[in-house]
């Protein structure tokens, strides 16, 4: 392989300016083994398997959502088949809670379940779920302080309301695996 030699006429980088997003220079290439690993949100995606053990062999943990949160995420490990590849996994309960913009559950069932211990034996009682069809949901937009992006509209009668901004998210819908 022919290397080119040293780089020292760099391109601008967009938005690198103080106070916007100053970029610098890593010199220290050790530190990127802890960037960029592959991260699993635990959701499931259109073709995936979940499989689970009975309720009384599932483990679940439970994990702050952010530091110092009281807020939690419940996750619950499994076997994942994703791609025909057999891997063990974890599934975010939370993402059974899912609703859209106008506060319609996605995930009906596991929704009216009622609570995480319920959820938790509906998944026990399939023993494996999948999806096989990936639905696109309208949901609030959030800021860069972490607030729903507020815009104004007309209704039908020429009021202005104020309402949270929607945007296109698109999610799995979950149903039970037969084999």
């Amino acid at each position: 392989m022919a290397n080119i030699e040293k780089i020292t006429a760099l391109a601008p980088l967009f938005g690198n300016k103080a106070g916007d997003r100053p970029a610098t220079v890593v010199t220290d290439f050790n530190k990127l083994e802890s960037e960029g690993v592959n991260f699993e949100t635990y959701a499931i995606k259109e073709g995936d398997i979940l499989r689970f053990p009975t309720l009384e062999e599932m483990t679940v943990m439970s994990q702050p959502i952010a530091k110092k949160s009281t807020s939690k995420v419940y996750l619950v490990a499994c076997e994942r088949e994703r791609n025909g590849r057999k891997s063990p996994s974890w599934f975010n309960l939370n993402t059974l809670l899912k609703r859209d913009i106008n506060n319609d559950p996605v995930q009906g069932e596991f929704y009216d379940a009622g609570n995480m211990k319920a959820r938790l034996e509906l998944l026990a009682q399939y023993g494996a779920i999948t999806s096989t069809e990936t639905r696109t949901i309208q949901v609030p937009e959030f800021g860069d302080d972490g607030k729903p992006v507020k815009i104004d509209v007309v209704d039908d009668e020429g009021n202005v309301k104020t309402v949270n901004k929607p945007k296109d998210q698109p999610v799995a819908i979950i149903t039970p695996y037969v084999e």
